[in-house]
């Protein structure tokens, strides 16, 4: 399975299959266990993830062999564990997003906060709605990545933040199509942007240094607001760069028609953790409090909040969170 490349899309697949298998051979199903594969790819540098189900029965208990008979059985399972899910009265409730009726079990309850309904429903109805496109492999290695513009774990990581919630505001992810391509519309309390995912800027955009940001966000809220230009650097694959992407950086940023963020893994682990990052801010020593704070003084004279303040101590991640809220 692709679906381990996040934590919360993986538990709540997880979750969702445990109660498909429940459904299916009608009671206990607490001997099928089901783990997480990691492995190199050939050729690749990045780790895939699979998942496997296991029967920890000495000698089996023939569960599984009715399962892997043929493609429909388990297809079965997905289909009917969708169907407990769009069933659950849960559903109602707006500020549910599962519970002990369909996703919640004794068995996950250290997983809790990272276990998703609304998760569950989208994978799920994704796999169900391509059935009819699945094909025989002969091994792991035949097995390509799906078609998405989504190339890296950080990139899922980022949206996966995105989608949490923090001091009581969580935004809104929906997938959409965006210039003919899948994308993002994100409400961000009462902003809205669309994501556009792999972006190339050059020389028609006013970016005399061509570059490729991993997202960009467009206002489509009516405000009059720049488009934010997000690049999310892995160290392994940035170390060697670094020259050339605060040049492309720079680039965007001096057109005039962009802001530019970067973030690392660290910035977004620290997101998804809670955690403080090991990283020290430079905010604090740009931005001094006390009568020679010049931004606090600008902001007085403009008539505009003295939020800034308080900004310079978030996060690099929380700050662009505040920003797509304001």
């Amino acid at each position: 399975m692709g679906y381990g490349e996040t934590q919360e899309r993986l538990l709540s697949f997880v979750s969702a299959l445990e109660v498909g298998l429940t459904r299916r051979f009608r009671g206990a199903v607490d001997h099928l266990r089901i783990a997480l594969d990691v492995r190199m790819a050939a050729g690749q540098d990045l780790p895939r993830c699979f998942l496997v189900v296991y029967d920890s029965v000495p000698g089996g208990t023939g569960y599984l062999k009715e399962l892997m008979r043929a493609p429909e059985p388990l297809l079965e399972v997905l289909e009917q564990a969708l169907q407990t899910l769009n069933e659950c009265t849960c559903n109602q409730d707006a500020d549910a997003d599962g519970c002990y009726r369909c996703v919640y079990a004794f068995r996950n309850s250290y997983d809790r906060e990272s276990i998703s309904r609304r998760t569950a429903q989208r994978l799920l109805g994704e796999i169900v709605q391509r059935k009819g496109l699945l094909k025989k492999v002969t091994n792991l290695s035949d097995v390509q990545s799906g078609n998405q513009l989504l190339g890296s774990p950080l990139e899922k990581r980022f949206i996966e933040a995105l989608r949490r919630e923090y001091d009581g505001a969580r935004y809104v992810l929906t997938e959409v199509l965006f210039k003919g391509k899948p994308g993002y519309q994100l409400q961000a309390g009462e902003r809205r942007w669309r994501m556009e995912l792999q972006v190339s800027l050059n020389d028609s955009d006013g970016v005399v240094v061509a570059s490729k940001p991993d997202f960009v966000l467009w206002p489509d809220d009516g405000v009059e607001d720049q488009p934010i230009a997000v690049f999310l650097d892995g160290w392994q694959f940035h170390k060697d760069s670094i020259p050339e992407d605060l040049a492309k950086r720079m680039a965007i940023s001096k057109s005039g028609k962009f802001s530019v963020w970067t973030l690392t893994w660290d910035d977004i682990d620290c997101a998804l953790q809670g955690k403080n990052s090991m990283t020290p801010s430079p905010w604090p020593t740009l931005l001094i409090d006390g009568s020679a704070n010049v931004v606090s003084k600008v902001c007085e004279a403009q008539g505009l909040s003295n939020a800034i303040n308080a900004f310079k101590s978030f996060s690099p991640f929380m700050q662009l969170h505040q920003r797509l809220g304001a």
